[in-house]
């Protein structure tokens, strides 16, 4: 079974990650911060890790900076987004 990790703040996206999951049979695990990750991280390696740039908890460029910098994690394929109007975010 594909696993993901899932960051997601906003509980309308969430609600349509849940529908492709359970379509695709793919187990979602969601966090909320930071150290929810590792923790989940610990617990096995996923195939995907889902960002919200947005997720003000989560300290998303941080997260991703220590990600990346781990090198039992860095390999992980990770999908980072922000809502189309927050355009200082995505400069």
């Amino acid at each position: 079974m594909t696993r993901v990790i899932a960051a997601i703040g906003d509980l309308m996206f969430r609600s349509k990650v849940d529908v492709a999951a359970q379509a695709l049979g793919t187990e979602i695990a969601y966090v909320h911060d930071a150290s929810e990750i590792i923790e989940q991280l610990r617990m096995g390696t996923p195939d995907l890790i889902l960002l919200d740039l947005n997720a003000a908890k989560l300290h998303p460029m941080d997260t991703l900076t220590t990600l990346r910098q781990n090198g039992a994690f860095e390999a992980i394929p990770i999908v980072a987004y922000a809502g189309h109007t927050q355009t200082t975010l995505l400069e």
